[in-house]
């Protein structure tokens, strides 16, 4: 495996300093010299302060790393605020890690990503690398071919992103209906691109759907290590989606391990339709409602719903913010 000291890394932060410290102590620690922070910006007094925190804790590397801080001019929230700083990033690097303020990724993980993003820098059908499967149930020692995404620690490359975003902003002008077929025939229900409008509205504010979508309409593919490499500490009140940390037991199967990356393999049936589950894409059951008369129907109301809730905002003067115009 190959030296990680210039390997980039961005740490995507908001109002957790304890968090922040524990994660940029362990990437320091495995030897990582070229760390990035994008800090979105503070929603009140809490927030100002604990960034500060984080400011003065950035200080202690200044003199032994190249560490850059983007500070967002105001909160956008963790869809817009994750997409400005991706794009600030890959502005400056090739390629590189991703990590929220409250992951610890295992350092083989971290040694085998430098590898991946070397190898597959040209790569045709690669978009993304994922530092976990919970439905492959083994330890860490192998890459496993997904057809998404998982956002708790990855990697991609700045053409990668640039491919994304591209896309995305061709097809969130597109009315429902088009869009479904762009996901693979089992995959083409009206809840599933529903979802994927609603994003593109911003009403729905995550940005890992449109990634993974992205990934099911181009015909792309993540690489994910076998296991679990990667723990999650953010469980707590100031958490954003994660609450409950035993909805999640698979953390516990954290492990460390050597990973083969000349060993791949494809997942089987069950553990892809989990995976995709788990991202938000349910496969199609063969029932009457799902003909294409029936979901139409469905496409259609879903369609009159999102241009209520458009006149809606026009009315109460709260027009939907999109970076992607």
């Amino acid at each position: 495996m190959s030296s990680i000291q210039d390997l980039p890394v961005l740490i995507l932060a908001h109002s957790r300093a304890d968090k922040f410290v524990k994660c940029i102590s362990r990437i320091y620690e495995y030897g990582i010299r070229n760390i990035y922070l994008s800090l979105d910006g503070p929603r009140n007094k809490i927030d100002s302060s604990e960034q500060k925190l984080m400011l003065n804790e950035c200080k202690k590397y200044k003199d032994q790393c190249s560490l850059k801080i983007n500070m967002l001019d105001k909160n956008y929230g963790c869809r817009d605020g994750h997409i400005f700083a991706l794009d600030w990033f890959f502005d400056k690097e090739d390629y590189g890690i991703i990590l929220e303020d409250d992951l610890y990724l295992s350092k083989n993980c971290v040694l085998t990503f430098s590898d991946l993003l070397k190898k597959y820098g040209g790569s045709k059908n690669i978009m993304s690398l994922s530092s976990y499967n919970e439905f492959v149930q083994e330890g860490p020692r192998r890459l496993v071919i997904s057809p998404v995404w998982r956002g708790w620690g990855w990697a991609t490359w700045a053409e990668k992103w640039k491919i994304h975003k591209e896309f995305i902003v061709k097809a969130r002008k597109q009315s429902m209906y088009k869009l479904i077929k762009y996901l693979p025939d089992s995959l083409r229900t009206p809840k599933n691109i529903q979802t994927i409008k609603a994003v593109h509205l911003n009403y729905l504010k995550a940005y890992d759907y449109e990634f993974n979508f992205t990934h099911l309409a181009l015909g792309y593919s993540s690489l994910a290590i076998s296991g679990i490499n990667m723990n999650n500490i953010g469980f707590d009140k100031d958490a954003t989606h994660c609450f409950e940390r035993d909805n999640f037991p698979f953390l516990k199967n954290f492990k460390d391990k050597y990973i083969n990356i000349d060993l791949i393999d494809s997942m089987d049936d069950f553990e892809t339709k989990s995976t995709l589950k788990e991202v938000g894409f349910i496969e199609k059951r063969n029932s009457f409602l799902s003909k294409k008369f029936f979901q139409k129907f469905i496409i259609f109301i879903y369609s009159f719903i999102f241009f209520l809730r458009r006149i809606k905002r026009i009315f109460i003067k709260k027009p939907g913010f999109n970076l992607f115009k």
